[in-house]
């Protein structure tokens, strides 16, 4: 409690606290042409003699500036999107003074708002990312999130709906530089809303140290767009979809002085089919020499979920935002495994194995921030609190009839998984730029993460009681906390520009296996250096270099070692001895704007000591399938001893006219795997190479389409081949109602070529299996956007610093 007190007197003594000043200046922003008033103007205060910022403020709602200084000699530069800027000079001796009519002048350049989005290049590169941006572009109408992201360059969703970075999925998804509960259990939640919501994508793949050292292969930061439109504001989406699939959300806002509230809210009822395959062919089997399973299954999800909070202006230079999360949903799966097996290819068996999974899930996040700005140079401090609590519960009802040579109808077996899961954040952020060049940052972060995972597997007796195995189920206790400060350093010299950081985290993860009575405790502390270069040759062709050493720790499903029991013959495994790895990522990237064309590319290398890789074990147990004796092989996590990849990657973007724009991008990379696990060598080699063609053409009647091509190439490991890939996606909208509204056309998967086909051997198994987690769809979604005020606000500081030296 006293912990509380001393953050609310913290919060108010920053946003109270002010040095007395001397003199008062005030006036008006307009246009210089209609006259009208310019809300949330950037002013931004500099000395007289020098470029080093003293201050600045922004004009209200009405155009109206305010300032106070205790000098009477400086340089005030305004600002507003669409407008030149100017410069006033002001070293008058008079204690109070009316600037009057500050007019703007509208460029002469300035394009319609899809030309103005256009205009602006659509990939930026910074000291430690690159950024896209998104913002309310045509192409990004009647989408949701999760398709956006797919337009990446280099980002990609694998078969299981993972996000991938570089072809790896060891990647770590931010909000707004946080994270959040919308990206908890992947990417799927994302699909609840609207792609027009995000201002950018950061792709990061050479972290600094403020962000967390988790993720191998980088990090994605999605920046969600802040709207500063007056009075009521907002976006209705309503789709539906084959499958008898329908969902609806909204993001609204209602900004009135001091208060902006703000809520987003989704439901949906949303049937996905998909189809699996597997031909197992085993040698030195006297019984059976090939069982094939072949599924073609249903899931549906039912659930909504609403997002609500407040920002508050406290004064000037603090804001307080508190929000709730809540989302509640439910699962229906249907699953009718068919099983043959053969012998000599005559068929001895056929069986089908029915699944019915019912799934509940209700997660709830609340968070709190408090920003105050000391100057509007950048100097501020950033407080984060976030508590999330998430209760899961699944059951699911096997059973297995026989088909030939005679039909049995064979006993139940119930699988009931329990999960209550707890999550805590807080974070502290300081920033300071010095001067105009110079900025040092530093900060503390604590999260804990505790799971209590309990796991029943029952069996129907002849009587029909079902009896509880002891030996597969279990219960896991899991909790992790993780300590961490940072400190970083940055400079700008002219052209040239440099991030140094160092940051620190400590790891202590505690798990208790309630059934084997086994218990682990960690507790590791590490540094992580980080180092950004950046050359500015001019201001359309910029180099980066960057380094960052990163780590990967194992979840919870990772290390618990109970059985998944979908199949009979292959399961799933988590290793409770699985360690942390740990990562050198090298990236130099290069960018070059053209009139028509952005090249940019980048080369990198990661080293990883430890990497995770999933390996295929034959366990030398057989069950009895319909009778007859089948092996079991395992699938778990391990620790190889390395890992390298080296590849690069480019992206070409093209902007042939106002109407027309394409965007092609490559990634290629060659993989070394190197250790041994059982006194098995997993060695290899891999090349490989993926990537995305992406063509926007608007037609006459504003009819804009988009047609999106991803492919990728074969893989392999010492054990395991995954063949070539390619899938298409095309999409058409159509603006009405003075652009407030949309309707919009998606066709995913053209070809019903999306498919994972892989191969995987032992000494005594071949697999030969095809994963399609969704068959071939099609959606309508109709957008209708309520605004009341076109007025836009601007950025509180035209010093665009964000702790990167942009370039």
């Amino acid at each position: 409690m006293q912990r509380i007190y001393i953050l609310i007197f913290l919060c108010f003594f920053c946003a109270h606290t002010s040095a007395q000043e001397k003199y008062k200046y005030n006036g008006i922003v307009v246009d210089a042409e209609s006259n009208e008033r310019l809300p949330y103007a950037t002013l931004t205060i500099k000395e007289l003699n020098s470029n080093k910022i003293i201050g600045g403020a922004e004009s209200n709602e009405n155009g109206e500036i305010f300032i106070e200084l205790s000098t009477n000699r400086f340089r005030l530069q305004f600002d507003y999107i669409g407008y030149e800027r100017k410069v006033i000079v002001q070293q008058s001796m008079e204690e109070s003074i009316n600037l009057g009519f500050i007019e703007l002048v509208p460029k002469d350049n300035q394009l319609s708002g899809v030309d103005l989005i256009g205009r602006k290049s659509d990939v930026e590169i910074r000291l430690d990312k690159r950024v896209y941006n998104i913002g309310e572009t045509i192409d990004s109408r009647g989408k949701d999130i999760s398709e956006v992201l797919e337009n990446i360059p280099t980002v990609s969703i694998d078969v299981d709906g993972n996000l991938e970075l570089r072809g790896s999925s060891n990647v770590r998804i931010l909000i707004d530089g946080k994270p959040s509960a919308l990206v908890n259990d992947g990417i799927d939640i994302l699909a609840d809303l609207p792609a027009e919501t995000i201002d950018k994508v950061e792709v990061i793949t050479s972290p600094s140290a403020r962000y967390q050292a988790e993720g191998s292969s980088g990090i994605i930061n999605i920046v969600l767009a802040k709207k500063g439109l007056l009075g009521l504001n907002g976006i209705f989406n309503f789709s539906a979809k084959k499958n008898n699939s329908f969902s609806g959300n909204s993001i609204l806002n209602y900004k009135n002085g001091k208060f902006n509230f703000f809520t987003t809210s989704s439901l949906r009822d949303e049937t996905d089919l998909g189809m699996a395959f597997q031909d197992n062919v085993y040698k030195n089997n006297n019984i059976i020499d090939r069982f094939v399973e072949s599924r073609d299954f249903s899931e549906n999800r039912k659930g909504n979920n609403i997002n609500f909070g407040v920002d508050y202006n406290l004064s000037k230079m603090s804001k307080l935002t508190i929000s709730y999360f809540l989302n509640d949903r439910t699962g229906l799966d249907l699953t009718p495994l068919k099983q043959f097996q053969y012998k000599e290819n005559l068929l001895i068996s056929e069986s089908i194995r029915n699944l019915v999974k019912n799934d509940i899930n209700f997660d709830k996040q609340f968070n709190f921030s408090f920003i105050h700005k000391f100057n509007e140079g950048g100097h501020k401090i950033d407080f984060t609190f976030q508590n999330e609590v998430d209760d899961e519960s699944e059951k699911s009802d096997l059973r297995t009839e026989l088909i030939y040579p005679n039909y049995l109808r064979g006993l139940l077996e119930e699988n009931n998984v329990e999960e209550d899961e707890e999550q805590l954040l807080f974070q502290l952020d300081y920033v300071n730029p010095i001067d105009e060049n110079t900025q040092i940052e530093a900060g503390f972060r604590h999260s804990s993460e505790s799971k209590i995972t309990k796991y029943d597997v029952l069996f129907e007796q002849e009587n029909g009681i079902l009896l509880l195995d002891e030996n597969l189920s279990n219960s896991l206790d899991y909790s992790r906390g993780i300590n961490a400060l940072y400190f970083q350093y940055g400079k700008k010299l002219k052209m040239f520009s440099f991030l140094l950081g160092l940051r620190y985290e400590q790891t202590i993860t505690k798990i208790f296996q309630q059934t084997t009575n086994e218990k682990a405790e960690t507790n590791t502390g590490n540094f992580f250096p980080t180092l950004n270069l950046g050359f500015e040759i001019n201001q359309s062709e910029n180099i980066t270099l960057g380094y960052s050493r990163r780590l990967s720790r194992p979840n919870s499903w990772n290390l618990n070692p109970f059985r998944e029991r979908t199949s009979e013959t292959s399961y799933y495994t988590g290793n409770p001895f699985l360690k942390p790895s740990y990562s050198d990522n090298f990236d130099f990237g290069y960018i070059k704007q053209f009139n028509i064309v952005t090249i940019s590319g980048s080369l990198y290398l990661n080293q990883n000591y430890g990497a995770f890789d999933r390996v295929t074990i034959e366990t030398g147990e057989y069950t009895s399938v319909n009778g007859l004796s089948t092996p079991i092989v395992r699938r778990s996590p391990i620790n190889l001893s390395k890992e390298e990849r080296f590849g690069f990657e480019l992206n070409n973007s093209f902007k042939w006219n106002t109407n027309w724009k394409s965007n092609i991008s490559l990634n290629y990379y060659k993989q070394l795997k190197r250790g041994t696990y059982d006194e098995i060598s997993y060695d290899s080699e891999n090349k490989s190479w993926s990537g995305n063609f992406r063509n926007s053409l608007l037609f006459p009647g504003k009819i804009n389409t988009q047609l999106n091509v991803r492919f990728r190439g074969p893989r392999k490991s010492a054990y395991s081949e995954v063949k070539s890939s390619i899938s298409a996606d095309f999409t058409m909208n159509k603006d009405f109602l003075n652009d407030r509204a949309t309707v919009s056309f998606s066709f995913s998967d053209l070809f019903n070529s999306r498919e994972y086909r892989y191969k995987t051997f032992t000494e005594n198994i071949t697999t030969n299996a095809i994963w399609r987690r969704n068959k071939p769809t099609f959606e309508i979604t109709l957008t209708y956007r309520l605004k009341q005020d076109k007025r836009k606000k601007q950025s509180a500081s035209q010093f665009n610093f964000d702790g990167n030296y942009d370039m």
